[in-house]
């Protein structure tokens, strides 16, 4: 669950240095430095042999990059397309302060991003493809791959959402095919002021109470993606018809939560139960969205 993240322990850049460059200089890699104009150094950079990237500076170290693929690479494994959950991510926190010498709980996290890969039975983009907006309010964004569209993201001020095709994205990265149709759902914390009530340090990724609070905000916030599916609107009203397509438009949930919090609140009410009466007037009620929310629910569960 736990994937990219962004760590920094406070520490002087000489302890620090004399800690870490047996360590990591070995094998011809070498720590490169950055220095200003008068010559002082500003820092020293490496990428260790998991792709973690680590800075030395004047304040202290920071170690950046994906727990999942680290874990993954150090068990000669490529990507992070396969499971990752609460055992694997104590594995390599363990491994890594460790090797680096630091504790779990001096590691302040400045970012994070958490995520689940969820397996599907038909392609990727015929789900993906139906993901419209977060709330009705915030529209998608394409994430492309050159000419390719791959996934679709929701950007906000303290994070971003992410739904794309993990099964693309690996090939792209690795030139490996995977015999699974795969889609990746992720939150990726760019700050960290929404989540200081659950994780702070490294060492509370540990904690399974915070742990397990993560995973619910995962399943939280696909619960608030809003997907289209393709209906048979024939049995609708006039009256339901125009309430229908005035919800398709995010514009109009916009404009709404500007004018009158508590009507926003009552036209959603009313805009999910039309969209269960029209679900349930369908002949064929296997819906792919229906499919994949219980899929990923189910696999974000399994993630603990």
């Amino acid at each position: 669950m736990i994937d990219k993240i962004k760590i920094f322990i406070e520490g002087s850049m000489e302890v620090w240095l004399l800690k870490l460059m047996p360590v990591l200089e070995k094998n011809g890699k070498t720590f490169k430095i950055v220095k200003d104009k008068t010559g002082e150094v500003l820092s020293y950079t490496i990428l260790d042999g998991l792709n973690m990237r680590i800075v030395i500076t004047h304040r202290g170290v920071t170690i950046e990059n994906s727990l999942h693929k680290a874990y993954n690479k150090l068990n000669g494994v490529e990507g992070n397309h396969n499971y990752f959950g609460y055992k694997e991510l104590y594995r390599i926190i363990s491994y890594l302060s460790v090797k680096y010498q630091f504790n779990p709980k001096d590691a302040i996290i400045k970012k994070i991003e958490i995520g689940v890969n969820v397996e599907v039975t038909d392609s990727t983009m015929s789900y993906i493809n139906k993901l419209y907006s977060l709330g009705y309010t915030k529209p998608c964004d394409l994430m492309r791959n050159k000419n390719i569209v791959y996934g679709k993201k929701i950007f906000l001020s303290q994070y971003s959402i992410k739904l794309y095709n993990k099964t693309h994205q690996h090939y792209q990265s690795y030139r490996e095919k995977l015999n699974k149709q795969i889609i990746r759902f992720e939150l990726e914390y760019s700050k960290m002021a929404s989540l200081k009530n659950s994780v702070i340090t490294m060492s509370d990724l540990l904690d399974v109470d915070k742990y397990i609070a993560l995973s619910d905000l995962l399943a939280l916030k696909f619960s608030g993606l809003q997907f289209q599916d393709k209906y048979d609107l024939d049995l609708l009203t006039s009256k339901q018809l125009e309430q229908y397509y005035a919800g398709r438009d995010f514009k109009f949930w916009r404009e709404l939560s500007k004018r009158n919090k508590s009507t926003l609140a009552t036209r959603k009410r009313r805009y999910k139960l039309l969209i269960k009466v029209i679900q349930n007037s369908q002949e064929n009620k296997e819906s792919l969205i229906l499919e994949l929310r219980n899929k990923t629910r189910k696999a974000i569960y399994e993630l603990v």
